[in-house]
């Protein structure tokens, strides 16, 4: 889900794939400094995971620490189902809670409330898609948007950018 870690992780099979080239010489010194990168990721997501351990209001750890994957199902069904309508209710049934509850322990961890999370992951995957050079007709029938227009101010309440300002300034 985090880009920079795809990237190095990506980086990191390139370079194990390309070391069976004999045509290639890599370095140990690229391995490692990937190696780094990818455990540097790693320890910043876990010292975020127990940021979010501590605002969730419960008296034990134990239950914290279950809420907290409950809300990460939550998380992973967000980022699966970015090309369809947001539903609070459908969300807070995969974490099996209820929507107010849900909603109250999503917005401790995150900072945010779930339908701006979601929007979150619709503006990156947008930003993604615009790099790769895909028109914004595709990219709003990729991410669930009725019309080109719905999806063009989406991008530009969130960017101050028209997606075509921002793919010709990329």
């Amino acid at each position: 889900k985090n880009e920079s870690f795809r990237k190095a992780v990506a980086q990191l099979a390139l370079f194990y794939n390309n070391q069976e080239n004999a045509d290639m010489e890599f370095y140990p010194e690229q391995e490692e400094s990937l190696l780094l990168q990818i455990s540097d990721q790693i320890l910043g997501e876990v010292a975020k995971d127990h940021h979010r351990e501590k605002e969730i209001s419960a008296c034990k750890t134990s239950t914290k620490r279950e809420l907290l994957k409950r809300l990460f199902l939550a998380v992973d069904y967000l980022h699966s189902t970015s090309d369809l309508p947001f539903s609070l209710e459908d969300t807070a049934k995969v974490s099996m809670l209820s929507k107010y509850h849900f909603l109250r322990l999503f917005k401790q961890a995150f900072d945010q409330t779930p339908g701006q999370y979601w929007n979150q992951i619709r503006l990156e995957k947008s930003i993604e898609l615009l790099k790769k050079g895909y028109s914004v007709k595709e990219i709003s029938r990729k991410l669930g948007f009725e019309h080109s227009n719905a999806f063009t101010k989406f991008f530009k309440q969130k960017t101050a950018k028209s997606p075509t300002d921002f793919t010709q300034s990329n």
